[in-house]
């Protein structure tokens, strides 16, 4: 059977919302491409995979293959608007073929030829389908590969591939189990999906129930495509620490989940109680995507931008949080429009958390913390939203903010922060950048728009004051003057080199540029790049602090850092 035979077998073929939208990226479709051009120089038959297909009347549905066809059609539709030949097998796949609803719109334009700007495009699998076919129309444009597209073409045209075709969805569940597309492993959350229909397959569910839960996986695909700052796994893993309480992935996470349902199998000894478990469980997995979505829109939102929950976007190491906003959006559904005092409590909570984390010097994780503690273990904890604060959230910061010997004791937060000692070489160096985007967020007024972290392209810190400056303390001629009398050694002169009043949060290319200027040069380079019209990066208000010294001085440094740690005193210890 070739791709031919396949598309005149059915009047569409189609990728069904159940099944995740395209997810190929540049590797996968490099492997593609030398596929074909390694078939094209044999006389063997190139074979292009397996396909699974679900048939409904006269249209099948693609339950495993999904991948390789729409490579297909992608690359199809680059040569033809390429090179401008006629491509019979172009025109069957334009006629029958159609990815996920939410995406077709957009697909079937691309394929004919239609230009699209990425930041326009809504989800970020359209920005796959979109990389994807740009990166085979400059493939197609290539003088060393355009005379060869019709050789190539004729090797996909001819490429022999095998179907099994099925007519139930309950077999469909259970060959899936068994399937995996080439070129690209599935996902955990694909994983879990197939495992979990295969228990209703096992279990011997009515259609109605394995209908219900693919409808639940649409929703959930849906939501994975408007969740731009966490992907599906780490959604899925938030989910089960939620329900399993931070179960141990140490184990690896098949076997992790695997155990989960195992142990409810034990618990519930009819069909119908375990068949009732794995409806929750996709329930309560789609609530927890749909309250990402909100999260996710909260975020982006200017009042979000004000937020403590910007510290889990911008902290590494934040993912226990997620595990709490699940539960609690359980008891009470979140709205970005509308947040109430229950999950501003919970942000601010949790990032004074994450700021001691990562300010501390004691070797004990966060993570190993939560996985030890018996947070979400008992049901009557979680009875109503004032319930759930006082078990969870109210402790957490009774026991470990504010508790005798705790690793994240505010006070030890405070006076990791707020000194004038060496904070680069202390603290980590995403705390610090945290410390600086807040500290720039301060200094903007009410007629300025809140700069958004991510709007700093990979933002790192840059010594105002270089620190080849050692020698003699200072760098004469270099407009940086600091005291002869101070050891370049000693920690005075570290304090000023490395605390707060010397660090400047700046775009990594920014910081790359200003090397070890001299001062003229660095604020001259700071001055072009990130001031007025022809300006190359995000305009931050504390650069006005920096460029208006003629020289950068060791009072300078004093002067800043005193302001510094004034603003952090004030946000967050009073």
């Amino acid at each position: 059977m070739t791709i031919n035979d396949l598309f005149s077998t059915y009047h569409k073929i189609i990728i069904p919302e159940f099944q995740r939208a395209y997810s190929w990226g540049r590797s996968q479709v490099e492997e593609f491409l030398l596929d074909i051009e390694e078939s094209s120089t044999t006389e063997q038959q190139y074979y292009y995979g397996h396909y699974l297909v679900l048939r409904e009347d006269k249209d099948g549905n693609v339950i495993d293959g999904q991948q390789r066809l729409t490579t297909l059609a992608l690359f199809l539709a680059a040569a033809k608007h390429t090179l401008g030949i006629d491509l019979p097998l172009y025109e069957l796949l334009l006629s029958k073929f159609h990815t996920v609803e939410y995406d077709d719109l957009f697909f079937q334009n691309l394929l004919r030829g239609k230009h699209f700007a990425k930041k326009d495009l809504p989800t970020q699998s359209a920005k796959r389908l979109l990389d994807a076919y740009q990166q085979l129309k400059i493939y197609c444009e290539n003088e060393t590969y355009s005379s060869r597209i019709t050789d190539y073409i004729e090797v996909l045209a001819t490429a022999e591939i095998t179907l099994h075709e099925i007519t139930s969805l309950v077999r469909a569940t259970q060959v899936f189990t068994y399937a995996n597309d080439r070129g690209k492993p599935l996902t955990e959350l694909e994983k879990v999906k197939a495992f979990v229909a295969y228990q209703y397959y096992r279990l011997g569910a009515p259609e109605a129930s394995i209908v219900a839960f693919y409808d639940r996986f649409t929703r959930i695909y849906n939501s994975i495509e408007l969740i731009s700052y966490r992907n599906e796994d780490q959604v899925l893993h938030a989910c089960l620490d939620a329900y399993y309480t931070f179960f141990d992935k140490n184990k690896g996470f098949s076997d992790a989940f695997y155990e989960a349902v195992k142990l409810s199998e034990e618990q519930d000894k009819s069909v119908e109680d375990q068949l009732a478990w794995l409806d929750k469980f996709s329930q309560r997995l789609e609530l927890a995507f749909n309250g990402l979505v909100e999260l996710d829109k909260f975020g982006k939102s200017e009042y979000g931008k004000e937020s403590a929950y910007q510290a889990m976007l911008i902290l590494p190491k934040t993912q226990p949080f997620y595990a709490f906003f699940i539960r609690l959006n359980e008891l009470d559904r979140f709205n970005a429009d509308i947040v109430t005092d229950a999950y501003e409590r919970l942000f601010y909570v949790f990032e004074l958390l994450f700021l001691a984390e990562h300010a501390k010097s004691s070797r004990i994780s966060l993570s190993t913390r939560f996985k030890n503690s018996e947070f979400f273990v008992y049901e009557d904890q979680l009875s109503s939203v004032d319930v759930f604060m006082q078990n969870h959230v109210d402790w957490i910061e009774e026991n470990w903010l504010q508790g005798e010997d705790s690793a994240w004791h505010l006070d030890l937060l405070q006076e990791n922060l707020c000194h004038y000692g060496q904070i680069y070489t202390q603290l980590e160096h995403p705390l610090v950048n945290y410390v600086l985007w807040q500290y720039e967020c301060s200094l903007r007024d009410r007629r300025m728009r809140n700069i958004d972290y991510f709007d700093i392209t990979e933002p790192s810190i840059e010594h105002i004051g270089p620190q080849s400056i050692m020698k003699n303390g200072h760098t004469p001629g270099s407009g940086y003057s600091f005291s002869q009398r101070v050891n370049p050694e000693s920690d005075k002169f570290l304090n000023r080199l490395h605390g707060w009043g010397n660090l400047l949060l700046v775009p990594k290319s920014l910081n790359s540029g200003l090397g070890y200027s001299s001062w003229h040069d660095k604020r001259e380079k700071i001055r072009q790049t990130s001031t007025g019209p022809s300006a190359q990066h995000p305009t931050l208000k504390q650069y006005e602090e920096v460029i208006y010294h003629k020289k950068w001085t060791s009072e300078a440094i004093q002067e800043r850092g005193e302001k510094i740690v004034n603003f952090i005193e004030a946000k967050w210890f009073r």
